[in-house]
């Protein structure tokens, strides 16, 4: 079984890379161009457009990361659990990386497993 890291120390990193990206990028960005505007119009729109766009890519990020960090794996994980209480109870949970969830999937696997031994002594 691969070692398990906690889910919320792999959350904070991603987002924290993440904004920091964003951040790093906008800061680039306006150090290039504000030295070149002239008018506080024109200093307003791009510090305007450029958080919209930094704020734009970062929740779009943000949300694939959570899609892919999180979700999908708890949908995979809903879906070994119920495949397990509709009566097959050969079948295991999907190891997850995350040391939260490693006990609720040792913990479904002891369950079907005495299940499994009930079912062969009553045979």
């Amino acid at each position: 079984m691969p070692s398990t890291v906690p889910l919320k120390r792999t959350l904070i990193v991603s987002f924290g890379l993440l904004v920091g990206g964003g951040v790093l990028v906008a800061g680039v960005v306006l150090g290039l161009t504000l030295p070149t505007l002239t008018r506080p119009q024109q200093v307003f729109g791009m510090l305007s457009a450029v958080l919209g766009i930094t704020l734009t890519v970062v929740v779009v990020m943000g949300s694939w990361l959570l899609d892919q960090r999180l979700v999908r794996p708890l949908n995979r994980m809903v879906s070994d659990v119920h495949r397990i209480a509709e009566g097959d109870y050969t079948h295991r949970v999907e190891s997850l990386p995350w040391t939260e969830l490693d006990g609720v999937r040792a913990s479904v696997t002891e369950l079907a497993d005495r299940l499994v031994r009930d079912q062969d002594l009553l045979a």
